[in-house]
C-alpha cells in the first residue's frame, strides 16, 4: 500500500517548484545567491516561497529569509533584517533575536568568530537583544514556531476559507508549550508504527504554526508549501494530532503531485460539479479539491489500518481509533463513488484514482469482520472529514456498540 505515496511524482513536483524559486532569485539578481548551500535546502523554505507568491505581503529582506541557508564556510559580514510588531527578528534555520524595537530595520553584523551584533539603521547604535533557539519536534527536523510570523498572520487574516471568530489570533507561549507536548506524543506514535508515513512527513513538513480562530480549522497552502497551520482548541489529544499531521501532509504531497493539473484531468478541475461526503448535497466541489479530499482519506485509512493492527493503543483509545478508522473507511467509499469516472482523467490521473480505489478495496476486504461488526453513530453520517477528530466522541461509539471498557 506504500505506492499511494507517489514518491517519484512528489519529487518531480518539488523540482518544478525549485525551478520557479530559482528563476525568481536570478531575476532579482540576488547578490548573495552564490553563498547559498549546495544542498539546495533553501528551495524548501516556505517563507521564500511565500515571498515570491504572495504579492500583497509587506516583504522582509531576502537575506533575512535565507541567511540560515548560507554556506558555513562563507561568512557574510552584514545583512539587513527587520523586526516584527513585537520586536522579534526571526531568521529561519537560526533563531529569534528578541529586541525592544518594533517594526524596525537593522543591520546584522557577523565577525570572523561568527559573533552577531545588531545595529539600528536609524541611528547606527548597537541594539541589545536576547537570542532564542528554534524549537523542533523531538527527533525531527520539523520546526514548531514559538512566535507568530507576519507572513503567516497575513495568510490567516486574509484567507477566503477562514472566518475568524476572535481578534486574538496569536497563541500564548504556555499554550504553544502544551500543544507541543501533545503533538510530540502523536508524532512519536507515527514514528513507531509507520516508517513510510513518518518519512513523508519529515520530507514535506518544514514548519508548524499554531493560531487562534475560534473554531477547529487546520490547513496548508501552496503559497506556504511545507507549513502546517493548526488551530487551537481545548480537546487536543495525540490521536487528533496524528490525524492532523497525516491529513495536512497529504495535502502538501498532492500539491506537488498535481503541480501541473492538466497532466491529470481531462476537464476543468475547478468547475464546481461534484458531490462530497463532507458537505451538504447542494454544495459542490471541483474535481481538484475532490481528489485532495479523497487522497487525504486514503492516507488516513492506510495509516489507521496499520495503527489498529499494531495494537499500540489500548482501552478507550483503541476504540476511539477504531471508530475514526471505520468512519474514514465509510467516507472514503463515498468520496471515491462521486469521482469514479475514467473519462475525467488522463492516464496519470486514472493511475492516481485507481491507487486510491485499490487501497480502499484492500482494506475493506482485510477489515470486513470489524466493518460488519461495529456500528457508526447515525449523528456522524454527515460529519466533515476535516474535523472528525474534533467531533468524534468515543462514548457515542461505545454506547451504540454496547461496549464496556475495563480500566487498564
Amino acid at each position: 500500500m506504500d505506492t499511494v505515496f507517489f514518491k517519484e511524482d512528489v519529487h518531480l513536483g518539488k523540482d518544478a517548484l525549485s525551478i520557479l524559486i530559482d528563476d525568481h532569485l536570478l531575476d532579482d539578481d540576488y547578490n548573495n545567491y552564490n553563498h547559498l548551500k549546495d544542498d539546495q535546502s533553501f528551495y524548501s523554505e516556505p517563507f521564500l516561497n511565500a515571498h515570491y507568491h504572495c504579492d500583497d505581503l509587506k516583504k522582509y529582506p531576502l537575506d533575512q529569509l535565507l541567511f540560515g541557508y548560507f554556506k558555513n564556510n562563507q561568512i557574510v559580514k552584514k545583512i539587513e533584517v527587520k523586526s516584527d510588531a513585537h520586536g522579534v527578528i526571526y531568521l529561519p534555520e537560526i533563531g529569534c533575536f528578541i529586541t525592544s524595537l518594533k517594526q524596525q530595520l537593522f543591520y546584522l553584523l557577523q565577525d570572523e568568530n561568527q559573533k552577531i551584533t545588531l545595529v539600528n539603521q536609524n541611528n547606527g547604535e548597537e541594539v541589545l537583544f536576547e537570542f532564542e533557539k528554534l524549537m523542533y519536534l523531538t527527533q525531527s527536523s520539523i520546526e514548531v514556531l514559538t512566535h507568530s510570523h507576519e507572513y503567516l498572520l497575513h495568510k490567516i487574516m486574509f484567507s477566503d476559507h477562514i472566518k475568524l471568530n476572535t481578534k486574538d489570533i496569536e497563541v500564548s507561549s504556555d499554550k504553544i508549550s502544551h500543544y507541543y507536548t501533545t503533538l510530540n506524543k502523536g508524532y512519536d506514535i507515527i514514528r513507531k508504527v509507520d516508517s513510510a508515513q513518518y518519512d513523508e512527513i519529515e520530507k514535506l513538513v518544514k514548519r508548524i504554526t499554531f493560531f487562534n480562530c475560534g473554531y477547529f480549522m487546520n490547513f496548508t497552502s501552496m503559497d506556504f508549501q511545507g507549513t502546517i497551520f493548526i488551530s487551537t482548541y481545548d480537546s487536543a489529544k495525540p490521536l487528533t494530532f496524528i490525524d492532523t499531521l497525516i491529513h495536512e501532509t497529504s495535502h502538501l504531497a498532492l500539491n506537488l503531485i498535481l503541480i501541473e493539473p492538466e497532466a491529470y484531468f481531462t476537464i476543468d478541475p475547478f468547475e464546481l460539479r461534484f458531490n462530497s461526503p463532507f458537505f451538504e448535497e447542494s454544495k459542490k466541489r471541483g474535481l481538484y479539491h475532490s481528489i485532495h479530499a479523497t487522497y487525504v482519506l486514503t492516507k488516513l485509512v492506510r495509516f489507521y489500518n496499520i495503527l489498529y493492527d499494531s495494537k499500540e493503543l489500548k482501552g478507550v483509545k483503541e476504540y476511539e481509533l477504531l471508530g475514526l478508522f471505520l468512519l474514514d473507511i465509510k467516507l472514503l467509499g463515498e468520496a471515491l463513488s462521486y469521482i469514479d469516472n475514467p473519462g475525467l482523467y488522463t492516464e496519470k490521473g486514472n493511475a492516481l484514482f485507481q491507487e486510491m480505489k485499490n487501497l480502499y478495496e484492500t482494506v475493506c476486504i482485510d477489515k470486513k469482520e470489524i466493518i460488519d461488526t461495529y456500528k457508526i453513530p447515525v449523528s456522524y453520517n454527515n460529519v466533515n472529514a476535516s474535523v472528525t477528530p474534533k467531533n468524534f466522541e468515543v462514548d457515542d461509539f461505545l454506547k451504540i456498540n454496547k461496549i464496556v471498557v475495563s480500566p487498564i
